[in-house]
């Protein structure tokens, strides 16, 4: 099964795969793939004799952590187990590996890149040991070294499913607890935590029912969106979903029902700036589940879903799913082919999930479901663990890839340069797309012009400084993708004593034939470049003026030029338009 990804910082995927060639023998695996999900290399790891790989994550020196739980005496009830820490380099070759013993039977949870350097590891405590479980954080080095470690207990004990951090370096766990219904349903407990793990707030949600959390995300707001499953007499298991504010407050509750024989349920997903979030879970029955999508908007209300069947009359099901720079989708989990054994997905769809096979619609109706508010009682505790180097074994790499469909989709991308004169905050944009698109439509928000076909369009000029959004959308012979960034204008624009002029006209007529900057210092300098930066023109002490004429007397032709201002150390850059050249 794959169990976590991330982007590469060459746009690529590591993915994490627990894999296994007997009951209790599971091994990691890292496998790396390019930006289409080609396979370049994978690498068995295993700490002890069972290692079970929970969070890949890429370190700010190019490294790869994985983090899990390994034992050295693995058996079928799965207690004993420790967490471990493993780092490589960007080829997946070991550098150290660390094991960490915060309880008597440790289940991972998540691993964090910290904001402020370092990470940040939770886990289960005593899971599956008939006492009450508990959570355990821990801040870590960059090294690995335990900073500070925290035990969290509820009065009938917390079960974590995820962590995030906050923007401001809070942190905050949700899972699920017990105790706060007369006949012991489960609840949905979040806690929200300084960034040395004092309590801030913790509250628990809950329907008359049971209630599952398995998500937990967060955005630069500082927002929490919470989900998993909720079960009603009338509709059995629902997706449930939960927005709150940074103190706790709910902004809206809402249950989702596609009317699935054993119900619905979301098992990770994405937040967004704007308050929407995307969900990956699954629906069906007990025998035959298929992977859904859902896109929720800011106010709960449901944007799209899709429906993946990848096998039917088998179970599917998602854990992790990401966000690539390009807007599209990458998610992986566990799936049965109908040919092949249980295997690791690696699935990317556009930023509207959709894929050129096994797609499916799934409709949602959302229910209005109240749920009850509880203060409980936290305790915090320090978990005085010291960690350990662990051996690594590399057991025999078996992992192979197997492409079930594939099309080649353009993968949109773009850069900008401005001018540094900001009279017109005119703005050349530069088309980094992959996979050989053949046709490109640009939109730009409150430009001089709204569209544009060309690869790399010049000179859109924006009406003052600010954010403005840009999309780029591209095809090939296999289909289309778009892109869309939020860039700034003008936000380092120095202040210019004098006119530049951003359009002349060489036509000989007497009007607008010369490139001039009016009042221009004697001592200041200009340098006129063409687009491929070969330099046409040159001011001296008697030469002030360009007249559309290179170095070597040959008249320019029309087009977009780039000019350079050096007075007395204080450079501007911008661009001039040359038009009508005889």
């Amino acid at each position: 099964m794959g169990t976590s990804l991330v982007e590469s910082f060459d746009k690529g995927i590591i993915l994490a795969v627990a894999s296994s060639t007997n009951t209790i023998n599971l091994q990691a695996c890292l496998v790396k793939t390019d930006v289409n999900g080609a396979l370049q290399w994978s690498k068995n790891k295993q700490v002890g004799n069972y290692s079970y790989p929970q969070t890949v994550i890429e370190t700010r020196d190019s490294g790869i952590l994985i983090f899990g739980s390994a034992n050295y005496n693995p058996t079928l009830n799965g207690n004993d187990d420790f967490l471990f820490l493993l780092k490589t380099d960007s080829a997946g070759n070991d550098l150290w590996s660390k094991e960490y013993r915060l309880s008597a039977n440790d289940r991972p949870v998540k691993l964090l890149k910290a904001a402020s350097g370092g990470f940040i590891m939770c886990s289960i405590g005593d899971y599956n040991l008939g006492s009450y479980s508990k959570a355990n954080i821990v801040r870590l080095e960059e090294d690995g070294s335990i900073r500070w470690s925290k035990s969290l207990f509820l009065p009938y004990g917390i079960h974590p499913w995820s962590i995030v951090e906050s923007i401001d370096g809070n942190i905050c766990i949700a899972g699920n607890c017990v105790g706060y219904s007369p006949i012991f349903f489960y609840d949905i407990a979040v806690c929200y935590l300084d960034s040395s793990c004092n309590e801030i707030w913790s509250k628990v949600f809950q329907t008359y029912y049971d209630d599952e959390c398995n998500v937990l995300t967060t955005n630069s707001a500082g927002e929490l969106f919470i989900s998993g499953r909720a079960y009603s007499i009338a509709r059995e298991w629902d997706v449930f979903h939960l927005k709150l504010d940074k103190t706790g407050t709910i902004q809206y509750q809402k249950l989702y029902d596609a009317g699935t024989s054993n119900g619905e349920v979301m098992r990770t997903g994405i937040a967004y700036d704007d308050g929407s979030t995307l969900l990956l879970g699954d629906v069906g029955g007990w025998d035959e589940r298929d992977i859904a999508m859902m896109r929720i908007n800011s106010d709960g209300s449901i944007r799209w879903s899709r429906r993946y069947p990848f096998s039917p009359n088998f179970t599917n099901y998602p854990y992790d799913i990401i966000k690539t720079s390009d807007q599209a989708f990458v998610y992986t989990g566990d799936i049965r082919p109908p040919a092949y054994y249980r295997d690791a997905a690696l699935i990317r769809t556009t930023n509207l999930g959709e894929i050129t096979c096994y797609l499916d619609t799934v409709s949602f109706t959302a229910y209005q479901d109240t749920l009850t508010e509880i203060i409980p009682t936290l305790l915090i505790t320090n978990n005085n663990s010291v960690p350990i180097d662990s051996l690594i074994n590399e057991p025999l790499n078996l992992i192979t890839d197997k492409t079930a469909c594939q099309q080649i989709f353009p993968i949109p991308n773009f850069t900008f340069t401005e001018d540094t004169i900001c009279t017109s905050q005119c703005v050349s944009f530069t088309d980094l797309s992959l996979n050989q698109p053949i046709s490109w439509y640009w939109t730009f928000s409150n430009a001089d012009s709204t569209f544009s076909i060309l690869q790399n369009p010049e000179n859109i000029c924006f009406p003052s400084k600010g954010k403005f959004n840009v999309t780029l959308a591209v095809t090939n012979s296999d289909g289309s993708a778009s892109i869309t960034k939020e860039i700034t204008v003008g936000s380092e624009c120095p202040v210019v004593p004098y006119v530049i002029p951003n359009v002349f006209t060489p036509d000989g007529d007497g009007k607008n034939d010369i490139f001039e900057i009016e009042n221009l210092p004697v001592t200041a300098k200009i340098s006129i470049f063409n687009r491929w930066g070969i330099q046409m023109f040159s001011s001296g002490t008697k030469k002030r003026f360009w007249t559309g004429f290179d170095e070597k007397g040959t008249k320019a032709s029309d087009g977009v030029y780039y000019y350079v201002v050096n007075d007395s150390g204080i450079v501007y850059k911008g661009t001039i338009q040359l038009i009508g050249a005889n």
